[in-house]
């Protein structure tokens, strides 16, 4: 007689495909690891040690409630690790909402917490600025911003950027 023993895993647990980004300089990896629902896991390393220094985990339990990194890169200083994501299931498919690492803090800074929601992939520019285009104030057009790094990750507000409350 032959006995079966099947194990169902949640599709999140399984890891499809992995990326590296090394900074410029070499001292940090950040890997992301996305599964078959399209969410990410990111974990940042020092190297060559490879001692995790942050994990930020955008899965989610069904599949269908976290968020997959679609743009990603370092700056050219290797200061900041900037993620652009899209929600998984189809919910807000106009945001992409953007994640900064900061790897002199190890902290993740979100540019949604500062009242602005980007609605396109995103470029860097000299100087750790940031340049994306962001949803309008109370029902406008979309507006291009750029944003310092530096000065968002010291206080993670974007000054003059977020739209005023609605009246």
């Amino acid at each position: 007689m032959r006995h079966f023993i099947l194990i169902f895993l949640s599709a999140p647990c399984f890891a499809q495909t992995v990326r590296e980004y090394a900074s410029p300089d070499g001292k940090t990896t950040a890997i992301i690891s996305t599964n078959r629902t399209g969410e990410s896991r990111t974990e940042s390393k020092s190297m060559p040690a490879g001692q995790v220094l942050l994990i930020h985990d955008q899965t989610s339990p069904d599949g269908a409630h976290g968020y997959g990194v679609v743009q990603a890169a370092w700056t050219a200083d290797s200061v900041f690790f900037v993620a652009g994501t899209e929600a998984s299931g189809g919910h807000q498919s106009w945001a992409h909402p953007i994640w900064i690492y900061s790897r002199d803090r190890n902290r993740i800074f979100e540019l949604e917490k500062s009242g602005v929601t980007a609605t396109t992939t995103f470029t860097l520019g000299a100087a750790d600025t940031l340049r994306v285009r962001v949803s309008g104030c109370n029902g406008g057009p979309e507006r291009a911003i750029t944003i310092r790094l530096p000065d968002f990750s010291m206080n993670a507000r974007i000054r003059g950027v977020a739209c005023p409350p609605a009246k």
